[in-house]
């Protein structure tokens, strides 16, 4: 029983111990995907822009 009750506060102080850690890690992917999901925003109104500078109107060439 005694074996078992240090297993457990082991497995606990594990996970306390990484619970910090995990969260900062999620920060950080957080802020990281925030930031590749602004570029694809740029890149995507930079090719939108592109598209309509090259864009031809029908009605011109009838």
């Amino acid at each position: 029983m005694i074996v078992c009750n240090k297993d457990v506060q082991s497995e606990v102080a594990i996970e306390e111990h990484f619970k910090l850690i995990d969260k900062q890690a999620e920060v950080i992917m957080n802020m990281q995907l925030e930031g590749e999901e602004t570029k694809m925003r740029e890149m995507m109104m930079k090719a939108e822009k592109m598209v309509k500078a090259c864009s031809v109107d029908p009605k011109q060439h009838k």
